[in-house]
């Protein structure tokens, strides 16, 4: 349990803090620390060349991109995050598919007309339109199409009201 401690350890070490650089104690305490855990992994006889982790903190790779650079870059994962919060939603929207290979095929199929080029221009393309038009009708003092929707609905349910009870 002790030695994958140690390699988060390594790891979140380095990470860049803006504003703080590595110094020459950190970098020299980092060496060390990298060259125990190395020992350890080993010892354990784990296979470096296997795990990538491994393979960039003991190879080198790491205590180089810290000594050229000043540490490790934080990483952005927001395009990760989008890229579950939309497989999740594949998932609510297909739930109630039995076949589960059935259920796999829709949600690609989903995934790909959603990002199919074409598709997105002509997305975007009624998107900029309507809002135009919407624009538009506002500049002239009139309601937005919505607003005409919700109207002649009300004056439709006004009409049906009064010819019930006319009868």
């Amino acid at each position: 349990m002790r030695l994958p401690c140690l390699t988060s350890f390594d790891w979140s070490s380095v990470r860049g803090i803006d504003g703080i650089l590595p110094t020459d104690e950190f970098l020299e305490k980092l060496e060390g620390d990298i060259s125990l855990a190395r020992q350890a992994w080993l010892g354990a006889g784990l296979n470096i060349k296997f795990h990538p982790k491994a393979h960039l903190t003991f190879d080198g790779h790491l205590f180089d991109q810290v000594t050229r650079f000043d540490g490790l870059a934080d990483k952005g994962e927001d395009w990760i995050e989008r890229l579950h919060q939309t497989w999740k939603k594949q998932k609510e929207l297909t739930w109630q598919i039995p076949n589960f290979a059935n259920q796999q095929t829709t949600q690609l199929r989903n995934m790909r007309r959603s990002q199919n080029a074409r598709v997105v221009h002509i997305f975007d393309s009624t998107d900029i339109a309507r809002s135009r038009k919407n624009m538009k009708r506002k500049e002239e003092g009139g309601a937005s199409l919505k607003e005409e929707k919700d109207l002649v609905r009300r004056e439709t349910k006004k009409q049906r009201r009064q010819a019930s009870r006319t009868r």
